[in-house]
């Protein structure tokens, strides 16, 4: 593992799920990696972004994350272990108007550990 060990696609698949997992609905295009795409995506309960990655996209993301073994510090279910939780009402308030190109940098730049 370390930082910099998966590609940025397989890290912005990994966003994607993560995104699912917390009630964003998918849409027909891809979530993109570019920083000014991200940064116009906020994170929030209400209000949330429509259809800013696909299914197939989340698909792969959750592939990813159990491959790569994420699971082992943020739990089988994202619900948090060793590492924080990455869904649910905790998740949420920590991130709260964020920009998701913020919660992207952090994976990118310090996931895995």
């Amino acid at each position: 593992g370390g930082p910099g060990t998966l590609n940025e696609e397989t890290k912005i698949d990994i966003l994607s799920y993560i995104l699912q997992q917390n009630g964003f609905p998918a849409g027909t295009q891809e979530l993109k990696k570019d920083v000014s795409s991200l940064e116009d995506i906020r994170l929030a309960k209400k209000g949330i972004w429509d259809g800013v990655f696909t299914t197939a996209q989340a698909d792969r993301g959750k592939a990813a994350l159990l491959q790569n073994g994420c699971n082992g510090c943020h739990g089988p279910d994202l619900a948090g272990d060793r590492g924080p939780s990455l869904k649910g009402e905790r998740f949420i308030t920590s991130w709260e108007n964020s920009s998701v190109n913020r919660l992207f940098t952090k994976i990118r730049e310090t996931m895995p550990p």
